[in-house]
């Protein structure tokens, strides 16, 4: 599928963390990068940012991470052990 430039192929969402994903071709290679971003409230005002906040957030960001890399893999089958 056609995507414009710089538009995330891919975000999932544990509770207040959110991964987003890209992806880049450079010289034949795929790249993939990624964000990930904690919500919270200010007040009023819904915020972001890319600092975790204590052991709840580490362990969110761990399973929230194996699914994006189970994401990317399946777009990849060549990044698995064995892979062609």
């Amino acid at each position: 599928m056609d995507r414009p430039a710089n538009h995330p192929i891919y975000r999932a969402r544990l509770r207040h963390l959110l991964c987003t994903v890209w992806e880049t071709e450079k010289d034949g290679e795929t790249w993939h990068t990624f964000q990930l971003t904690r919500r919270y409230r200010e007040g009023n005002k819904w915020k972001h940012s890319t600092l975790l906040n204590g052991l709840a957030d580490i362990v969110l960001a761990h399973e929230l991470l194996g699914i994006v890399a189970s994401f990317i893999i399946s777009q990849r089958p060549s990044l698995c052990i064995g892979g062609e």
